[in-house]
């Protein structure tokens, strides 16, 4: 990380990253399938191969104050590119059963060579106008851009044994850009005892996908407002409220319209129709930092909601593979949760007690194909957590 400061009023900060990875897999799979005790299918799978991997990014940030107290501007730019790819080999062996008794048997021995490639760039430009009285008003601009490349090229034998043979159905090149841009407005207020920000933003995005004669493209405008309000009761006991919207594009899994055979019960097929999912985000937290007792205390809430939500659609074949897919749901998805801790030391002692509590509930939305209808699934979790524990701590020990 360089941090320079060029004035007393200007200064930038860059931040490089990279990483560097290189693996092998390798998996074994029997399985048996019985339907009402009869036999549907049977057989086992083995998938081995070499995956490299790198990543390269920098984040930018550059920081102007101006002569009027309060001005100020800020630009701040993300740069990231990743590649992986593999090269590995599929084989299977299935066994369909008609009445108990083999009626087929379908045997996948293949060579695969897969690359993924993203690049993604974003923006973020902030001025911050001062209009008196600890009154301020924000104007931001922020745009990111990703792009997705899929190239995936899956050889059959041929008559010589050598993998030469391209299967065409399992062989894709995908490319997949989401370009979404937000403008947003916020006034603020700073006082001592409180700072609140009230605002909206107008997110536009567009997707695009290219491959495989599916072209698709698509535009959708999300609005939201931004509400962030800091209470301080004192210098120990303060309140945050934060409210955001974002949005979230599907992955290239997702949307790429090919067939993964590396399972011969299970095959993922991509929907490139589909939209980004929107979600609403609402959080608070309220903690009491006592510093004569040496004592914490926080408790905080929070909530979201996610329109067009991602959401699998399965069902099964007659000879017992399970086919997965993904739609936009318009049905209300939505999660909540609480969380308490506090710690303090008990007594003059070196020992100190704590606890967390934390307390969550969420809904899924899944459909299942039941005959020829799909029936939606709503699954409900409630899930809670509690941990005590008490810490002996001393100049040398704990």
């Amino acid at each position: 990380e360089f941090d320079y400061k060029l004035t007393d009023k200007s200064s930038f900060m860059i931040r490089p990253s990279f990483n560097l990875g290189r693996g092998d897999f390798e998996s074994f799979n029997e399985f048996n399938t019985r339907t009402n005790l009869d036999s549907t299918n049977k057989g086992y799978s083995r998938n081995f191969g070499d995956n490299d991997n790198q990543t390269v990014g920098t984040r930018f940030l550059w920081r102007q104050k101006f002569n009027r107290p309060g001005r100020t501007m800020s630009l701040s730019v993300n740069l990231n590119y990743s590649n992986n790819e593999s090269d590995g080999f599929n084989y299977s062996r299935t066994d369909f059963f008609k009445n108990n008794l083999v009626d087929s048997t379908a045997i996948v021995d293949q060579h695969f060579l897969s690359k993924n490639r993203t690049m993604t760039y974003a923006a973020r430009l902030s001025y911050i106008e001062p209009l008196g009285k600890n009154f301020f008003v924000e104007g931001a601009y922020r745009f990111t851009n990703k792009t997705t490349e899929s190239e995936k090229n899956t050889y059959n034998r041929d008559a010589s044994g050598k993998y030469s043979v391209l299967d065409e159905e399992y062989s894709t090149n995908y490319e997949n850009t989401f370009f979404t841009q937000q403008a947003e407005l916020n006034f603020m207020k700073q006082e001592e005892k409180y700072n609140i920000s009230i605002g909206a933003s107008v997110q536009p995005a567009r997707t695009e996908s290219v491959g495989r004669g599916q072209d698709t493209s698509y535009t959708v405008t999300n609005f939201t407002p931004i509400a962030r309000i800091d209470y301080r009761f004192s210098d120990s006991k303060q309140l945050r409220i934060r409210y955001r919207g974002k949005t979230n594009q599907p992955s290239i899994n997702q949307l790429m319209p090919v067939n993964d055979n590396s399972d011969p019960l299970y095959r993922v097929e991509g929907n490139p129709d589909l939209k980004p999912e929107f979600t609403h985000s609402l959080s608070t937290n309220y903690q009491v930092n006592n510093r004569m007792k040496f004592s914490w205390f926080n408790v905080g809430l929070d909530f979201s909601y996610t329109q067009d939500d991602i959401v699998s659609k399965k069902y099964y074949t007659d000879e017992g593979v399970q086919i997965s897919t993904y739609e936009n749901t318009n049905k209300a998805v939505y999660s909540f949760g609480g969380r308490i801790m506090y710690n303090a030391p008990i007594g003059n002692s070196n020992f100190t007690f704590n606890t967390f509590t934390r307390l969550g509930y969420n809904n899924g939305i899944s459909y299942v194909r039941e005959q020829k209808s799909f029936i939606e699934n709503e699954t409900k979790n409630l899930n809670i957590f509690q941990m005590l524990r008490l810490t002996y701590r001393n100049d040398w020990a704990e």
